[in-house]
């Protein structure tokens, strides 16, 4: 099934098996937006928050965009990072880590999930429930991925005199759903609404993963099906 920006699933987490396999590079390491980078964006519709030639970021402000509002842009930003500036060559990098990791249904065309115009027509970025929610659990070893999904609202840009509010696109993270801690929401036309929910409730985890969710409500009836199926789990 397609699984639209729960790709980026994959992409932080080998964002973070490459920092931990390179010492000398961390999340505060800087990337330069170039006019390639930026002309990309503009070609392929690649939106998120407007990154901007000659504006340099680290790695955990894309992270963060990444995991907090699905920024397409940042994600593009991670996948050249990892293939030492040539984003073209990452989807190959990302496939052959899922094959490593078991995941064979696994197909990615790119870092962020966004569909891509082929021959053949639109084709996306595809994966079964089980394999999203094997590679959700390999994110949630991380910190700092952690950190940036159960974060509501951040701030890019915050000494600058643009700054730009980062807010979440998992709704459920706003207070109403107790001890919510993440993950991962998606959604493209193929794909539908997805969701990989995380909570954490006097030390028990669960996880809700939701995908191809119909409707034009902007996702609400994902986020109330993950909802309900989060309280009925703790009953169990």
């Amino acid at each position: 099934h397609p699984i639209a920006s729960l790709t980026k699933l994959l992409t932080a987490t080998m964002l973070m098996e490459h920092l931990a396999a390179h010492p000398e590079q961390s999340l505060q390491t800087t990337v330069t937006i170039t006019s390639d980078d930026r002309a990309y964006f503009k070609r392929n519709g690649i939106k998120g928050v407007f990154l901007d030639t000659n504006e340099v970021y680290t790695l955990d402000d894309f992270l963060m965009c990444m995991m907090i509002c699905s920024a397409n842009d940042c994600a593009y930003m991670v996948g050249r990072y990892l293939n030492g500036g040539d984003a073209k060559g990452f989807p190959e990098k990302m496939n052959a880590r899922a094959k490593e990791l078991g995941l064979n249904n696994m197909h990615f065309n790119n870092a962020n999930g966004l569909p891509i115009n082929a021959a053949s027509g639109r084709q996306e970025n595809t994966g079964t429930a089980l394999e999203i929610a094997y590679l959700a659990v390999r994110a949630m070893q991380y910190p700092a991925i952690m950190k940036w999904a159960g974060t509501p609202m951040a701030r890019l840009r915050a000494d600058k005199k643009n700054p730009f509010d980062v807010n979440s696109t998992n709704k459920l993270l706003r207070g109403k759903v107790p001890g919510v801690t993440g993950l991962k929401t998606g959604f493209t036309d193929g794909a539908g609404y997805c969701i990989a929910l995380t909570c954490e409730r006097e030390g028990k985890k669960r996880m809700v993963l939701l995908m191809g969710v119909g409707g034009s409500d902007r996702g609400k009836r994902r986020d109330e099906i993950a909802r309900q199926l989060l309280e009925w789990s703790y009953t169990l």
